[in-house]
């Protein structure tokens, strides 16, 4: 069930992503949305209401563009090039026999 706070919530990501000049409906879907409204959460909104308030609404749009493609990759998974990433910061050693 879904409360009239969590739609607000919903339509404020939305706006914000709408906002944004790279942002197009094409590659995403509306469940894109939703779960990234999900992950935002009613607390995260508010967060990003007062960023917009004290800086402006682009700062928002292009923190929540960030987000939305951020979670796309996350679904899909690392590519093969990104795995650098995902090695330890320390050096293999060789073990000593």
């Amino acid at each position: 069930m879904i409360t009239v706070y969590k739609y607000a919530c919903l339509r404020y990501v939305q706006r914000a992503l709408e906002n944004n000049e790279r942002f197009s409906w094409g590659p995403y879907s509306s469940n894109d949305v939703d779960k990234l409204t999900s992950l935002v959460g009613e607390d995260g909104t508010l967060l990003l209401k007062m960023m917009a308030a004290n800086s402006n609404d682009l700062l928002v749009s292009d923190v929540m563009l960030s987000m939305l493609e951020l979670q796309r990759g996350a679904e899909a998974g690392p590519p093969d090039s990104v795995n650098m990433h995902l090695l330890p910061s320390a050096p293999q050693t060789e073990k000593m026999e």
